[in-house]
């Protein structure tokens, strides 16, 4: 198991966590509730006392931009960055694996695995787009209203409203 400090941004609030990966990913939870630190000095304490190797001690941690996606959730629009939104949905997925909360972004549902592929695809990631044609995917409004009701799920382990 791999651990590292993971930074989320809401606006003014920054709170860093510690996701881990392995057979499967996650953050670190204590009852069911995520654990958020105010600081990586923080964070890399508590590590200490949990014997927890991070491994990203020399590097920035991971960014997740909440505000960006509060911003986008009070007008969602078309107008968004696939990668963003796809880093989003993973880390979320990821938030909610150890809480008492389902994550419906991972519910077999062929609508739902649709946005995600489309959300995957417009990354246009090298390996995956070999063509020179860069994929610019074009959203339906039930697309949009889908990918708000996902992506509004980071409320239910965000308690810094």
């Amino acid at each position: 198991m791999l651990y590292y400090a993971v930074q989320f941004n809401d606006e003014k609030i920054i709170k860093y966590v510690i996701w881990y990966n392995g057979e499967k990913d996650g953050i670190v939870c204590k009852n069911g509730k995520l654990l958020f630190f105010d600081s990586v000095k923080l964070l890399k304490e508590f590590c200490s006392d949990e014997k927890i190797l991070l491994s990203n001690t020399d590097e920035p941690p991971v960014i997740y931009d909440l505000g960006y996606l509060k911003n986008w959730l009070r007008s969602p629009d078309n107008d968004f960055d696939c990668s963003e939104m796809l880093d989003l949905w993973n880390i979320i997925a990821d938030a909610l694996k150890n809480t008492e909360s389902d994550f419906i972004g991972d519910c077999e549902d062929e609508d739902i695995d649709s946005l995600y592929d489309k959300l995957f695809y417009g990354c246009n990631l090298p390996s995956y787009n070999t063509s020179d044609k860069k994929y610019i995917p074009e959203w339906t409004n039930e697309e949009i209203e889908l990918l708000q009701k996902v992506l509004s799920q980071y409320k239910t382990f965000w308690p810094f409203f």
